[in-house]
């Protein structure tokens, strides 16, 4: 359910108020012979809205935890059986001071009229905006389940690339691994538990250092299964900001992966791979850089058309918004992949 405190703030209430109370004393212009009447029937119905609203809006925000509970549907009428009582009360008591205090003269009959068409104003109107509301939460379920289900599509499609050839070479490096070194072999078979525990997992969603810690485990077991072939180096920003950030899973894995596949084991040399992680101006940046020795050439065009991220980069547009990016660029002895995508506080809630 909405959470009124928020949706209306002071200003807000106050010209709600006014312009509801207008909007009622302006039917009933019809009885009204003076400006003293306007003012004073004016002021009558500013009195009836302010006893009618404040009680809704204070009992809806005491129900809010438990129409949470609850299907939205049975929360609406909760809240339409609510204000019909808090107006119908609200009424016959301003009525009542009315009376007392002299402003009004009105018969039994009149003040029951009054008070019924008070009640069916009030109540008509809270139905329209919760109908209003619950339309507008139902098209909102509807795209965050579409939404769900596309990144979920998306995670699993990235989750299957990852396994066959990856899957492979493990098993090949570990039999290895088993005869020459039982103490590698089994910290190898360690980060590989690891590895693809945290892969399958659910989320798409992550920390970004959960992500870093995925990273870790499948840079070791490469760097283990490449052996001297590769040199891995992080710059990272403080650990409170690192704490904040967030990226959708797999992003940086799957980088790292293609970006090995495809530029470290096309040659013989070793490779240094530099991960500088920035997150500035509401932008967070990672750039990742695979530097070959001046010896060796990178092919620009191959690797360039190798090392596609479209179904990354469109998860990271469907969590992060359209200004997210990943692109690579290629020269004579590096290939740098930068991922970038909006960043703010509101992510982090």
């Amino acid at each position: 359910m909405p959470n009124f405190g928020k949706l209306f703030g002071m200003k807000e209430s106050v010209i709600y108020i006014l312009a509801w109370s207008l909007f009622i004393t302006g039917l009933q212009l019809g009885g009204v012979t003076g400006w003293q009447d306007f003012l004073s029937l004016y002021l009558f119905e500013i009195m009836v809205t302010i006893i009618t609203v404040v009680p809704i809006f204070f009992l809806a925000q005491l129900q809010r935890h438990a129409l949470q509970e609850i299907s939205p549907l049975q929360a609406c009428l909760r809240l339409v059986a609510t204000a019909f009582l808090v107006a119908m009360i609200a009424m016959f008591f301003a009525l009542s001071i009315s009376s007392t205090l002299g402003w009004t003269n009105l018969s039994g009959r009149e003040m029951v009229l009054m008070t019924t068409i008070h009640t069916i104003n009030v109540t008509s109107f809270t139905s329209v905006f919760l109908i209003y509301y619950l339309q507008k939460h139902r098209e909102l379920r509807a795209l965050q389940s579409s939404f769900q289900h596309q990144l979920e599509t998306q995670s699993n499609h990235i989750k299957a690339r990852l396994a066959p050839h990856f899957f492979f070479n493990t098993i090949n490096t570990l039999s290895t691994l088993v005869e020459t070194d039982t103490k590698q072999a089994s910290d190898f078979l360690q980060h590989v538990s690891m590895l693809f525990r945290s892969s399958f997992s659910e989320p798409t969603e992550t920390s970004f250092e959960e992500e870093m810690t995925l990273c870790g485990h499948y840079l070791a077991i490469e760097k283990m299964r490449l052996q001297n072939k590769l040199n891995v180096t992080w710059q990272l920003p403080d650990e409170d900001i690192l704490y904040d950030m967030t990226i959708t899973s797999l992003t940086l894995q799957n980088v790292l992966e293609q970006t090995i596949l495809h530029v470290v084991e096309m040659t013989v040399d070793t490779v240094n791979l530099d991960i500088k992680v920035s997150w500035e101006n509401h932008v967070a940046m990672i750039v990742v850089t695979a530097t070959v020795p001046k010896r060796s050439l990178v092919v620009g065009h191959n690797i360039y058309t190798r090392l596609q991220f479209n179904v990354q980069l469109e998860r990271l547009q469907l969590h992060f918004g359209d200004e997210a990016n990943i692109y690579t660029n290629t020269h004579t002895h590096h290939v740098t992949t930068v991922i970038t995508y909006p960043l703010h506080d509101a992510y982090l809630a």
